[in-house]
């Protein structure tokens, strides 16, 4: 199971709905933190991750997450999410297309490159497609 939440009354919604019992607020699931270029969705500011994060974190408490943002930010927030634990890094041109530094990729591959050079840089290691189906409870 996956959530998208754009903003803290997502998790609100998400809450209700685990206490009516369609689901188990402490089972494992993911959690992607959305945000956007402030068109009336959160924006993808740091400050804003980290609100929505903590919120998230409180009312599931075992549920793994990432974070996007569609917008000029996205590296940023790729940076804050894999310094914060984040257990996935979702890429690719569907909600960006920038490089890190402002140039645009001319594919995917470039956009991936880039967040695995950072991850690595952080010390984070890169999941095996086994590995991620582990991680993510798939067969």
């Amino acid at each position: 199971m996956e959530l998208e939440i754009w903003d803290t009354s997502f998790l609100n919604n998400a809450s209700r709905l685990a206490d009516e019992g369609l689901f188990d607020r402490n089972m494992t699931f993911v959690i992607n933190y959305c945000s956007g270029d402030g068109n009336g969705v959160q924006a993808a500011t740091p400050k804003q991750l980290l609100y929505v994060l903590d919120e998230g974190k409180r009312l599931f408490p075992n549920a793994k997450w990432y974070a996007t943002a569609r917008s000029k930010n996205y590296f940023q927030i790729v940076v804050l999410s894999l310094t914060l634990g984040c257990n996935i890094l979702r890429v690719g041109a569907e909600d960006n297309t920038t490089l890190p530094n402002g140039k645009v990729a001319r594919n995917n591959a470039e956009l991936v490159e880039a967040a695995v050079r950072i991850a690595r840089d952080l010390g984070r290691e890169i999941a095996t497609a086994d590995e991620a189906r582990k991680i993510l409870g798939l067969k």
